[in-house]
């Protein structure tokens, strides 16, 4: 008899361990699923950050826009393909950030964008502000000219040009992260997830970057949400 009770208890101590599990397994599951989503917007962000350089380069150098391609997810536009005459056709996401979180502060997604200062040349921008280097400096979007070389016999070749910077975009422990050395140092930004309470999920238009792509019938507009405009010329 005792040894029937015995058996009964430790099923039920092993029937309330797996209510409990099950409850724990839930909590990790929404929290990977929340993770998931936020690297998908990182992989997004990245990838528009890659694409607004492009559109950058174009401008600058009298590249064109020949095509304009919708792309779906689900019966859901969720960005373009954008094909050039000259440079790699490019991809543009628009799907917005996920929705505050319940019963606690959002996470926050950082803003790159690009502006163009009283040089003439475009720089890129962080939550609204000159994204700088170590040392203070504003980073450009596109490479500088080299110096030209010396007229001689032969002339003396010219001072290479430096080239652009591509921010990068990671989350790591719940934070956002930037590089902007291809991955060798990383600066850390605001938290990725909030403090409570779930993140919502990533909706179907708008952005943290691309405010609105339109097109006449000379000029594909891109409008950045710091409100910059940047149009590049159609066929």
């Amino acid at each position: 008899m005792k040894k029937h009770i015995y058996i009964y208890l430790l099923a039920l101590c092993a029937l309330i361990g797996c209510k409990d599990n099950s409850g724990l397994y839930g909590l990790l599951t929404d929290y990977d699923a929340r993770i998931s989503r936020l690297e998908r917007l990182c992989d997004q962000l990245n990838t528009n950050v890659n694409s607004l350089q492009t559109i950058v380069e174009a401008q600058q150098t009298g590249d064109y826009i020949i095509a304009i391609t919708p792309i779906m997810e689900n019966g859901v536009e969720i960005g373009y393909t954008i094909t050039f005459a000259n440079h790699n056709p490019i991809t543009i996401y628009h799907g917005k950030n996920g929705s505050d979180g319940h019963d606690g502060s959002a996470g926050h997604a950082p803003v790159i964008g690009v502006a163009q200062d009283t040089d003439g040349v475009y720089y890129w921008t962080l939550d609204g502000e000159w994204l700088l280097d170590e040392g203070g400096n504003k980073l450009r979007v596109t490479g500088e000219d080299g110096t030209p070389g010396t007229p001689g016999t032969p002339g003396t070749p010219g001072t290479p040009g430096s080239d652009g910077v591509t921010p990068q975009l990671k989350i790591e422990s719940d934070y956002w992260w930037i590089s902007y050395d291809n991955g060798a140092n990383w600066t850390q930004l605001g938290k990725a997830t909030g403090e409570k309470g779930d993140q919502g999920d990533p909706g179907a238009a708008g952005d943290s970057m691309f405010q609105s792509v339109t097109q006449d019938e000379n000029y594909v507009y891109f409008t950045l949400a710091n409100g910059q405009t940047i149009k590049v010329a159609k066929t």
